[in-house]
């Protein structure tokens, strides 16, 4: 186990930058390798490198890996939750609903 951590920890990320929904930083690698994030692979992140958007692999079915080339690069994520857009629409068309029959409700009194 040790040895598997010494070969995982030997390239890792610099100039980490984050939030709730970006990280970004950058990588310099010798040779050819995956990239083994400590980021739970889900549907919502984008992953670019170098300013274009990559797949992403899975490593021990929860993780996420990026493919890189030999040399220097910057990586950029970005997480948009699934079903956000739908969850948007859900609550203006229910907020509108709810001023509807606010404002029906007004007029009958009145």
């Amino acid at each position: 186990l040790e040895e598997a951590l010494n070969i995982l920890g030997a390239v890792c990320m610099k100039n980490v930058e984050y939030d709730s929904t970006h990280i970004s930083g950058t990588v310099s690698l010798s040779q050819p390798g995956k990239m083994v994030l400590s980021v739970p692979y889900e549907h919502g992140w984008t992953v670019y490198v170098d300013g274009e958007e990559v797949e992403t692999g899975l490593f021990g079915e929860c993780l996420m890996t990026i493919s890189l080339q030999a040399g220097d690069h910057e990586i950029s994520m970005e997480y948009v939750p699934y079903g956000r857009n739908a969850g948007i629409i859900l609550s203006v068309i229910s907020l509108a609903c709810f001023m509807g029959c606010c404002f029906k409700r007004k007029k009958r009194k009145a």
